[in-house]
């Protein structure tokens, strides 16, 4: 017969196994898991986030909700101001911030490269787009209602102080631009006929800036040219097109970042493998 010392050592090796067999069927299974959910997440990166359509049907996708969502409160509070339903001003400091969170996270990619000086460029311009937003172009005049038109120059009312602080302000964000477009242009376009999903989003930002504009000037301009005003509901529908087109801008930026980021990675990790 067993002695009791032997029963209990017995029992208590059987139950270590069976703790170890437990740790180890859970470790495989949450090994799985782990495995499933990054090749769900390496499947969405590598062919949809980095597709080069993505960004022009996000565009396509976010604006088409924005419609829905603006004729839905528009029939619901009977009012033809997009100003008025209040969603366009939350949404474009919404988009601003995350946008915003998101470029800046990704600094480190650009730190001690070649690309650094542009990320700086890059960063200069996004805090320019969001002063516009914020009305910058009133804070700087005390006469006249906007400071970045041409009227403004032109009109002797102006003290001149002010004409040439703003010149000088829009020199510099025109210096910064006109650098940018120097040294990008050619690689953006070489890029976009190679289907690169970075130079296709900073295609698409190029184009729905053009777009923007154009809904924000047409009802001027039709009305200057005919002396007759829009309807009002084509006035909504272009306020709408321009105002969510505006909102969009910072988040098509960060998309850009995001592939570029996504692509740098895939370039090293390939890099890291191959050294080995």
């Amino acid at each position: 017969m067993l002695r009791l010392s032997e029963v209990s050592f017995f029992h208590r090796h059987q139950t270590s196994l069976q703790l170890k067999k437990g740790l180890l069927f859970s470790h495989n299974m949450n090994s799985q898991l782990n495995q499933h959910n990054k090749t769900h997440s390496s499947y969405f990166i590598d062919k949809i986030f980095l597709s080069p359509f993505f960004t022009g049907l996000f565009i396509l996708s976010a604006m088409a909700a924005y419609f829905i969502l603006c004729y839905a409160l528009r029939a619901r509070l009977g009012v033809f101001d997009v100003e008025k339903i209040g969603l366009t001003e939350t949404l474009t400091y919404l988009f601003y911030g995350l946008g915003g969170g998101i470029v800046f996270m990704l600094y480190e990619d650009h730190l001690n490269t070649p690309r650094q000086k542009t990320y700086y460029y890059m960063c200069f311009l996004w805090f320019c787009a969001l002063l516009r937003e914020m009305g910058v172009q009133h804070w700087l005049t005390t006469h006249d209602s906007t400071a970045i038109k041409i009227r403004f120059f032109t009109n002797p009312n102006n003290p001149l102080y002010e004409k040439v602080f703003t010149f000088i302000l829009l020199l510099i964000v025109a210096r910064v631009v006109i650098r940018l477009l120097y040294r990008y242009v050619k690689p953006v376009v070489s890029g976009f006929l190679k289907m690169h999903p970075v130079h296709w989003s900073i295609v698409s930002f190029s184009i729905w800036v053009v777009v923007t504009q154009i809904a924000d000037r047409f009802p001027s301009k039709y009305r200057h040219a005919t002396g007759v005003d829009l309807s009002e509901p084509v006035r909504f529908f272009l306020k709408i097109l321009e105002e969510g087109g505006e909102s969009l801008l910072p988040l098509i930026f960060a998309i850009a970042m995001l592939q570029f980021h996504f692509l740098l990675q895939k370039e090293n990790s390939a890099e890291e493998k191959c050294s080995e």
